[in-house]
């Protein structure tokens, strides 16, 4: 009996810092268990849950369909007829619908609630300091500088831009002349200048150089 009650102790010390350390790596620093950072634009920490984020994500993208072409009142900005600017954060006028601007107003209202009182400065987990996740999808952890997030995030609002018009002969994600797939990661179709492709495979290559060890 006691051999067994000795080995259950040990089974829980050893299984007991696995279970914190993959907690640690997966939560988002500053967020209660269950939240993530609502990350609409890089540096936003709003604690939102992952399908709020996921939403957001998706708002940033579609955001350039519901402009009013050729611009208007607020120039290349414009929603067109039915649609808002989300006013998440100060000067952002991603075009939404009215109910998914109420309901980032409410998310900025509630932050605190989900948020860990006094946590510590909030940081990509897993990178070195000064390196974020790329962040070209969800879950692409490849750590990189800010500026190269950042252009992640560019290249995918604009990637649609960059397709050819009715498609070809990869259908719809098929690249208008001059751009070609980014191939940061299986699956990634997202139209970019050769250029860029041979930038995100190279950050590929030197992720582990500025990964926490």
């Amino acid at each position: 009996m006691r051999t067994k009650t000795l080995l259950k102790i040990s089974a829980i010390a050893i299984a007991a810092p696995l279970i914190s350390a993959i907690a640690a790596d997966t939560a988002a620093a500053g967020c209660r268990p269950g939240y993530v950072w609502r990350d609409a634009k890089d540096g936003d920490g709003v604690c939102v849950t992952p399908e709020a984020r996921a939403d957001a994500k998706r708002q940033n993208a579609n955001g350039p369909n519901n402009r009013q072409a050729g611009g208007g009142s607020y120039g290349p900005n414009t929603c067109r007829q039915g649609y808002v600017w989300r006013e998440a954060f100060a000067g952002d006028v991603v075009c939404v619908t009215p109910y998914e601007r109420d309901v980032a107003k409410r998310q900025n209202a509630m932050s605190a609630r989900y948020t860990i009182p006094d946590a510590p400065q909030a940081r990509a987990p897993g990178c070195r300091p000064g390196y974020v996740w790329r962040d070209a999808k969800d879950g692409d952890g490849i750590c990189v500088t800010p500026a190269d997030r950042d252009e992640a995030h560019r290249q995918n609002a604009n990637g649609p831009n960059n397709r050819q018009a009715g498609g070809g002969p990869s259908g719809p994600n098929t690249c208008r002349q001059g751009y070609v797939w980014r191939e940061a990661f299986a699956g990634d179709v997202v139209c970019v200048t050769p250029y860029e492709r041979q930038k995100a495979k190279q950050q590929n290559v030197d992720a582990a150089r500025y990964s926490q060890r």
